[in-house]
């Protein structure tokens, strides 16, 4: 079940001590998805970007409410196709 969702965009330069480039561009649009997964009430913040030249993602497990489980990740399993 989504929860909430949360986008921005971002047009920022930043300096680099070294490289081709001196100043480089950040810019991006995120968006950020809050979801709760009804059976077990686990929740999952996604987090996804979308650059000029490509696109990252990563989510975050939040302390869970009511709940002494610790959530762990045995393997990164995420793949793209």
């Amino acid at each position: 079940t989504l929860l909430n969702q949360k986008e921005i965009s971002s047009s920022t330069t930043w300096e680099q001590p070294w490289g081709e480039q001196r100043l480089i561009e950040n810019n991006y649009r995120e968006l950020s998805i809050s979801v709760i997964e009804s059976s077990s009430n686990i929740k999952i913040n996604i987090v996804f970007r979308a650059y000029n030249d490509g696109v990252a993602f990563r989510y975050h497990l939040p302390n869970q409410a009511d709940d002494d489980r610790l959530c762990l990740i045995k393997c990164g399993l995420t793949t793209m196709t």
